[in-house]
């Protein structure tokens, strides 16, 4: 990426962006680079290389999302990895944990590593605050991984869920 295509995308350190995450800097740079044998959270939006250097406000609000996720609930990197991979892959979301279609956490919170990922699809359209919880849902991770929820019906109904939304 050229200087000129960097302007304006919002640029931190790794140091910067790690403290205003409040993550350690070691585990912040494990999200984002992976470390050994485990593998990043999430890609980096400039990639591996530069961004040993910088991080992007896209990166910096993917480790938002990941910091409530793994470190205040307690889900597992490994399943915040496969949620985040699908949807990419199978929804065509770029940067899962940013933006505002959201994910969310369902199952019984007391047992985070029994608990499951989805995300909200995103809208063509823009919607309304109230309207945000209504939109149709899939479940990322765990048996039913690929189930699709309109609303809070079913399954969404009895659980607990608690929403990581854009944080820009």
């Amino acid at each position: 990426m050229g200087s000129d295509t960097l302007l304006g995308i919002g640029l931190y350190t790794p140091h910067e962006a790690a403290r205003y995450v409040r993550a350690d800097v070691r585990r912040f740079r494990r999200w984002l680079y992976g470390h050994g044998a485990s593998q990043p959270v999430f890609e980096p939006q400039l990639g591996r290389e530069l961004a040993n250097e910088l991080v992007t406000f896209l990166d910096f609000a993917q480790a938002l999302s990941v910091q409530d996720v793994r470190l205040n609930v307690g889900i597992p990197l490994q399943k915040i990895r496969e949620a985040y991979r699908r949807a990419q892959e199978e929804y065509q979301i770029p940067y899962p944990f940013a933006f505002e279609h959201g994910i969310f956490i369902f199952g019984n919170l007391k047992d985070p590593k029994a608990c499951q990922l989805g995300i909200y699809l995103p809208e063509q359209s823009e919607i309304p605050e109230e309207e945000f919880l209504k939109r149709k849902q899939v479940q990322l991770t765990g048996r039913h991984k690929g189930n699709h929820f309109q609303g809070r019906s079913g399954v969404f109904e009895e659980a607990q869920i608690r929403c990581v939304r854009d944080r820009g």
